[in-house]
């Protein structure tokens, strides 16, 4: 899942060194691409849009010529069963994890304990600085 700092960072790449669009919407990640030499930057930049993306041109030719002439009314729930099919296994292991009681109450009391000794910490530290109740 993208943080704040990853949205934040993508904008400023988008306005402030001009990337290309269409990488964020392919889904590629060019975090892995940098490089203190630019031309090295660039060259990674290019394999990995290139390698992740060489049958895009194919798969868009292979929608068009499915849908050519059904319009938008054919081409819309075959986008949605697509979605679905794709998510199927997310929906599947979030369905077992809900499903996983005493998972589930595991997690809860071991994110209780940690919340519990940083706010213990925080609570020391703000008494020896001379903070009162």
């Amino acid at each position: 899942m993208l943080n704040q700092h990853e949205i934040m960072q993508t904008i400023q790449m988008i306005d402030q060194q001009h990337l290309d669009i269409r990488t964020i919407t392919m889904g590629i990640s060019l975090l892995d691409c940098a490089d203190p030499d630019p031309k090295a930057a660039c060259q990674k930049i290019y394999d990995k849009i290139t390698r992740r993306a060489e049958h895009l041109v194919a798969t868009g030719e292979a929608i068009e010529r499915e849908f050519d002439g059904l319009g938008y009314g054919a081409f819309k729930p075959a986008v949605g069963e697509a979605v679905v099919e794709t998510l199927r296994p997310i929906r599947e292991e979030a369905t077992r994890i809900l499903g996983d009681k005493a998972y589930l109450e595991s997690v809860y009391r071991a994110g209780a304990q940690k919340a519990s000794y940083v706010a213990e910490k925080t609570l020391c530290r703000a008494l020896i600085k001379g903070w009162r109740t």
